[in-house]
């Protein structure tokens, strides 16, 4: 996981996530939650990522991905990223 972006223009939300994983949804601080678009690999079967271009001024909180059943499978807490970001910019 990581986020990300230069001094001008959206910021960046990558992530390289298991291939069990069918959903992953970020949550921001004011509470909204959105879906990130997951991509695969053809060559690579066990390889999935994930990535969003997001306004500069959203303040990441989380993200979790989801199973077949729509069973959270893991949370990710983005704080640590949200603060390296806010000192960055």
């Amino acid at each position: 996981m990581t986020s990300g972006g230069g001094d001008e223009g959206p910021r960046a939300l990558l992530a390289r996530v298991d291939p069990s994983v069918r959903r992953l949804e970020l949550r921001v601080q004011d509470g909204t939650t959105l879906d990130v678009p997951l991509y695969d690999c053809p060559n690579i079967p066990e390889v999935r990522f994930a990535s969003l271009l997001l306004p500069r001024d959203v303040a990441l909180e989380s993200v979790a991905g989801f199973g077949a059943k729509n069973e959270e499978l893991e949370r990710f807490d983005l704080r640590f990223y949200q603060g390296r970001w806010e000192d960055r910019h």
